[in-house]
């Protein structure tokens, strides 16, 4: 009866060791899905394209390790503490979606490699702040409104927004001030990050080059591409966001209301 108490206390060790395993998985896979997120508010006060430094990708990957993990406790609890058997070797098809997942995140991260390397002097970037955070930034009032008339200026004349891949420091340089800086101006004066400001340019931009009768023999993506994105995908996302209609839908919706 020792023995069998002893066998008892070392099977529920190894049992409840597993599950405290298994669950600090999914704690991890929360963790960096929250620092993801994070991440990707940072790109968007900082970048004004998606392709190259989006990491969607990696979002799937830490979703499909997170649901591996939550299967592998279910199969723990239930087998070694609810006694059902499941007829197969649950360690297999755990080890083996883990590989499988191990192969996907090193194929996506070759072919996502410019995301590594995208910026590189990252002391130029600026950090995503609260309006409280802005009042102890050094930028004057004054000196912030006129940086947001000077850049409105440059936005309309010079139009960088035309350049695919625009980030915070190079229009900065135009201004000549820090990055920082210049994220504080377009979020207090404009309301919306630095993604959003460039690209609300750039569908303008769309909408005026698609309605020239010059331009009816071009397509629409062709002319999204001499608008300054450089991504199908981000530009039909942020024109139904900001427009709320596809692309096809407005042109369609002006010829109506133009013949």
């Amino acid at each position: 009866m020792v023995n069998n108490g002893l066998g008892d206390s070392y099977s529920f060790f190894i049992t409840f060791s597993l599950v405290a395993f298994l669950t600090s998985g999914v704690g991890y896979a929360i963790t960096s899905y929250q620092m993801l997120n994070r991440y990707q508010d940072f790109t968007k006060h900082n970048f004004s394209f998606r392709k190259s430094i989006d990491l969607n990708w990696l979002k799937h990957f830490i979703w499909g390790i997170g649901l591996i993990f939550v299967i592998a406790i279910t199969f723990a609890v239930s087998q070694e503490w609810l006694g059902i058997n499941f007829g197969f070797n649950t360690d297999i098809i755990f080890y083996s979606l883990i590989i499988l997942f191990i192969f996907y995140v090193g194929y996506s991260g070759i072919i996502h490699q410019g995301t590594f390397s995208v910026n590189k002097n990252s002391n130029q970037l600026a950090e995503p702040k609260t309006s409280g955070e802005y009042n102890h930034s050094g930028l004057k009032e004054v000196d912030a409104l006129y940086y947001h008339r000077h850049l409105t200026e440059i936005m309309e004349t010079q139009r960088p927004y035309l350049e695919p891949k625009l980030s915070l420091s190079t229009l900065a340089d135009y201004l000549d001030i820090s990055p920082n800086h210049l994220s504080q101006v377009i979020n207090q004066y404009e309301e919306k990050n630095f993604y959003d400001y460039v690209n609300e340019y750039r569908i303008e931009e769309f909408k005026r080059r698609a309605l020239k009768p010059e331009n009816s023999n071009y397509s629409i993506l062709a002319i999204a591409y001499d608008s300054g994105f450089n991504s199908k995908s981000s530009f039909n996302q942020v024109f139904k966001k900001m427009v709320g209609q596809t692309p096809s839908q407005y042109l369609n919706t002006r010829k109506v209301s133009t013949s």
